[in-house]
């Protein structure tokens, strides 16, 4: 077998840190460290995480991957709330009302959570860091909606109460406020977005649909469709780039990951652990969290990181 020189030209580096724009493919040893490591592009990947210290399905996800909140969710207690700093979870404050099938969005400093079940709830709250507050509620009660924003500049969109929705309501920091509907009425649908000017939902049911749209502070507006219909799905990041994973298509569990680029979706490598009503976070789609979750093999507590692009491994170490 040919050795690393050979291969590359050159032999292992041995330097006293890591290099400033490694290529890939490229091995070296950081002497500080004692470290061996090596560069390489991640097509995407899952990798299990820490495990939620509440097992739980039906639960709202708010942050990114080193820096998650997960709230409330059935299987209970429905108003627990836990913050993820990359590598566990931590049991905090517990929602004012418990409850499951509710939205959230912003991050596990400032979060806002509204909506849920049973029944069809408009509570609104909103996290400090700390402790929950409950705030002005929504226009609509309903549960299995979704949303994405911030604390202070939040959208809300689909849920269901005597039906489908497609009511949408703007969150201002202080109140909610009606504006223009969905193109299709849904609930248990995947969302992203970082404010209540830039949207995304995707899939959900009402019958269960692939349907896209995105939202420009203004209207919603069709586009590319998942490529396959599913919902109780989760999702994370921005309306040009994010990720929808998991859910229930159309008659089982799924562990199926698509990426969306701001034009189309494209399918990626599987979660682990098929699941549905799981929880989601991340800025974009390169790095998200997976928990929570009913599925197969059934596991409530289950955490997964997924992550995608430029990448550094450890080879080994002294």
């Amino acid at each position: 077998m040919p050795d690393y020189k050979v291969v590359h030209g050159t032999k292992v580096q041995n330097i006293s840190g890591d290099p400033p724009a490694p290529f890939t493919g490229q091995v070296w040893y950081n002497a500080t460290t004692k470290v061996a490591k090596y560069f390489f592009v991640n097509p995407g990947s899952w990798a299990t995480g820490g495990a939620l210290n509440t097992g739980r399905k039906m639960l709202a996800g708010a942050g990114i991957q080193t820096a998650a909140l997960a709230t409330a969710g059935q299987d209970y207690p429905p108003a627990a709330t836990e913050s993820y700093n990359g590598t566990a979870w931590t049991e905090l404050n517990a929602l004012g009302t418990a409850r499951y099938k509710l939205a959230s969005c912003g991050t596990n400093t400032a979060a806002l959570a509204f909506g849920g079940s049973p029944g069809s709830k408009n509570e609104t709250e909103v996290w400090n860091g700390t402790n929950w507050t409950e705030v002005n509620n929504l226009n609509t009660a309903r549960n299995y909606l979704s949303g994405c924003g911030t604390s202070t500049a939040a959208l809300g969109f689909g849920g269901y109460n005597s039906g489908h929705k497609n009511e949408t309501e703007l969150w201002n920091g202080t109140n909610w406020t009606e504006v223009n509907n969905l193109t299709t009425a849904r609930s248990g649908s995947g969302a992203a977005g970082a404010s209540n000017t830039a949207g995304l939902v995707f899939g959900g049911t009402g019958p269960t649909t692939a349907k896209t749209e995105t939202w420009n502070g203004t209207n919603w507006t069709e586009v590319n469709d998942l490529n396959v219909a599913k919902y109780a799905l989760a999702g994370d990041g921005t309306s040009t780039s994010a990720l929808g994973f998991g859910g229930y298509n159309p008659s089982a569990f799924t562990t199926q990951t698509e990426s969306y680029n701001g034009t189309n979706w494209t399918e990626l490598a599987d979660l682990s652990i098929a699941r549905y009503g799981l929880g989601g976070a991340g800025a974009n789609n390169t790095s998200a969290l997976a928990f929570g979750g009913s599925g197969s093999p059934t596991n409530l507590t289950a955490t997964e990181e997924w992550n995608k692009g430029p990448t550094t491994a450890t080879l080994g170490s002294e």
